[in-house]
């Protein structure tokens, strides 16, 4: 039971996100892989709560990354295209 409550205690929202309690969202977000499924759907999640995107990466798909940025006007952009 011991375990539990301390679990519970660095679980707690205030220290994960350091706001004053749950359902807070963070100013800006940085999405890594934002040219995959995932990326897409973090993307539109940011831009459904107003979230400021200021990194953005991607693997290979250039031209999606390139609209991406367009759209979302982020401070960093990196691609690790071969």
């Amino acid at each position: 039971m011991e375990k539990n409550r301390e679990w519970k205690k660095k679980q707690n929202p205030e220290t994960l996100t350091g706001t004053q309690g749950a359902g807070h969202l963070p100013a800006s977000v940085a999405v890594l892989g934002s040219t995959g499924s995932v990326g897409r759907q973090a993307l539109e999640v940011a831009s459904c709560h107003g979230l400021r995107v200021d990194l953005l990466s991607g693997q290979r798909s250039v031209a999606v990354l390139e609209e991406q940025a367009r759209q979302f006007l982020p401070r960093y952009c990196a691609v690790a295209d071969e």
